[in-house]
């Protein structure tokens, strides 16, 4: 299930695992809401991570894929439905028109293997269909 609290964006980057957590990070195991002893766990970008699924190992900046920008409720429900169909969310995709803006976006090969009740946009830049999801 998609990280929606503490490790928002964490995801295991082993294209076998794709792991949502737990992790253990700075040697701690950490959950979406927490630490399971009570611990307080602070690390960040270079703070050393673990997937106990599959035994990858890097720092928590390799097992990110957070946005750096606020997910508006459309961009969120974009989001859910896209985990809901198995896809992985591309958080820095910048499609034409948006100068730089980056938004949450899914690449699929047919323009009906993705629904979603958000509004969005398509692209098709010859790869393939992306559907993104603007403010």
């Amino acid at each position: 299930m998609l990280n929606q609290k503490l490790l928002l964006g964490i995801q295991c980057p082993n294209d076998d695992c794709n792991s949502f957590g737990p992790f253990r990070i700075n040697g701690f195991l950490m959950e979406d809401d927490g630490n399971p002893d009570g611990d307080e766990v602070q690390w960040d970008k270079d703070s050393p991570i673990v997937c106990p699924r599959c035994g990858a190992e890097a720092t928590v900046e390799h097992f990110s894929n957070a946005p750096t920008y606020e997910l508006s409720e459309n961009q969120k429900r974009f989001i859910e439905d896209a985990e809901d169909f198995g896809l992985e969310v591309n958080y820095t995709y910048s499609g034409r028109g948006m100068f730089g803006d980056q938004c949450p976006a899914v690449e699929i090969d047919h323009a009906g293997d993705f629904g979603t009740k958000a509004r969005t946009e398509t692209d098709t830049m010859g790869l393939g269909y992306v559907i993104y999801a603007r403010r």
